[in-house]
């Protein structure tokens, strides 16, 4: 953080891997700044505040390896056919709903989220 101590050499600062009570409780106090407004962030469905929910990369591999757990663990099966699904229809899936239901899309992201960034602005105190 020595490097954003003296912010007065930067127009924007780009701080990682803070949460946002740290980040506020530093530009606040330490930095003596007014708090703005923040915004939660990531690549986005359609505009939309977005969620971090992806398909496994090798869902081959991921099967495998579920396949190796005992059929009576809770959720297996679930899992397994979560699996099956294809990055594209994924896409699509979560773009349709996106589009065509919204308010249960803002739902579905609150309850599944695991948001990447925070977009923070803060003015230096008058």
């Amino acid at each position: 953080m020595k490097t954003y101590y003296d912010y007065r050499e930067f127009n924007f600062v780009h701080v990682w891997r803070f949460d946002l009570c740290s980040l506020r409780l530093h530009f606040e106090r330490v930095l003596v700044l007014d708090y703005v407004e923040h915004a939660m962030v990531l690549p986005t469905y359609r505009g939309l505040q977005p969620c971090r929910m992806k398909i496994a990369e090798n869902a081959a591999e991921v099967r495998g390896i579920l396949d190796e757990l005992p059929d009576d663990l809770p959720g297996i099966a679930q899992m397994r056919a979560f699996t099956e699904l294809s990055e594209q229809n994924f896409l699509d899936l979560m773009n349709q709903v996106s589009i065509r239901f919204p308010e249960h899309f803002q739902r579905l992201c609150d309850q599944v989220a695991g948001f990447l960034e925070i977009n923070i602005l803060f003015r230096k105190k008058a």
